[in-house]
């Protein structure tokens, strides 16, 4: 546990007895890949300077992680296709997230990624990821395309192109202290 002074996403907090419980599991058989993991806070006696106020956090964040790797053409061809589930359940007792309190956040992610030896110079990557979450309840798209050329075995030049998009975190989304 941690006993010290921290800045926070609501100020600066005198952690006493701040702590963080995870657990994790992870599955490789041949191209899948699969984990599954579990983190919950609790800070403890922990409060906020200037106003002595106890802050309550005992947040869990569930995680579910699979993708799948194919290859095709002898090698030349290979797919990875993938997804992710990310559910956060907050648990401040009102002292972070106020009236936001029973907000729990739900994210889904799918993605497909390809990548294709044109020459043994030349490598073109081109991938597409879909993300959706309960809060601001539209699919956000990330697309990606990458073209590889490489002069020597250690050295190459990469042209690319990249649209990413992340939820907000859970403070910049719902915090409401007084």
């Amino acid at each position: 546990s941690l006993d010290a002074t921290v800045l926070s996403g609501i100020g600066t907090l005198q952690a006493d007895g701040f702590g963080s419980t995870y657990g994790q599991l992870r599955l490789q058989a041949g191209n899948f890949f699969a984990q599954t993991y579990v983190n919950r806070n609790d800070v403890g006696d922990s409060f906020v300077y200037g106003t002595g106020d106890n802050v309550v956090d005992n947040s869990i964040q569930y995680v579910t992680q699979a993708q799948y790797d194919l290859s095709t053409w002898g090698g030349r061809q290979r797919f990875t296709v993938g997804g992710d589930i990310d559910i956060t359940n907050p648990k401040t007792d009102g002292t972070i997230l106020g009236r936001n309190e029973d907000e729990v956040i739900r994210q889904y992610g799918a993605y497909l990624q390809s990548t294709t030896q044109l020459s043994p110079q030349f490598d073109l990557t081109l991938a597409a990821r879909a993300d959706y979450d309960n809060v601001i309840e539209e699919v956000n798209f990330s697309p990606r395309a990458a073209l590889v050329y490489k002069i020597t075995p250690e050295h190459s030049l990469r042209a690319t192109f990249n649209r990413a998009f992340a939820t907000p975190g859970t403070n910049s989304l719902f915090l409401d202290i007084v």
